[in-house]
């Protein structure tokens, strides 16, 4: 009767040990789903060099990185201005009584804010463009758009995952 019960239980075990087994094994760590998701050339952007161009000078590397910061500094503000602004628009186009023109205004003064970011990043592409050599720059244009050279994860990961 003991070695019975100790045989079940022994069996019980064992079939809890597999299904907790198949379970983790199921789950992926966040690092393996972030690399199937096009994350991973955020990372070999950094390892290719600043921006994913290969081959930058130190003085380039500290120009770019300055120039990344001011731009950053520039289109903060922009981009949680934008942030409140779709919250806002949200918040008019979930209310209980609808107000066309409110949300057409929110949605103008989103355009404008959005006009403006767009004009910032030309002007930051371009001045990064300027400090590139001619294959640095063909580099760097077949890597830049919508993400960067990172991928469709990476554009949807900074955009708060919209599509």
């Amino acid at each position: 009767m003991k070695t019975g019960k100790s045989r079940r239980s022994i069996g019980v075990a064992l079939i809890a040990i597999l299904f907790t087994a198949g379970t983790v094994m199921a789950q992926r760590s966040d690092t393996s789903r972030s690399n199937h998701r096009g994350h991973k050339g955020f990372r070999a952007g950094t390892e290719r060099g600043v921006m994913g161009i290969a081959d930058l000078t130190a003085d380039q590397k500290t120009k770019i990185k300055a120039q990344l910061l001011s731009f950053g500094k520039e289109a903060l503000p922009l981009t949680n201005q934008l942030a409140e602004k779709r919250a806002h628009l949200r918040t008019l186009q979930t209310a209980a009584t609808f107000d066309t023109n409110a949300v057409n205004a929110t949605i103008d003064d989103i355009s404008k804010t959005e006009s403006q970011l767009m004009k910032k990043r030309a002007a930051n592409q371009e001045a990064i463009r300027k400090l590139l050599t001619e294959d640095q720059r063909l580099a760097f244009d077949m890597h830049k758009g919508g993400a960067r050279g990172h991928g469709k994860g990476f554009k949807s990961f900074r955009h708060g995952h919209r599509n």
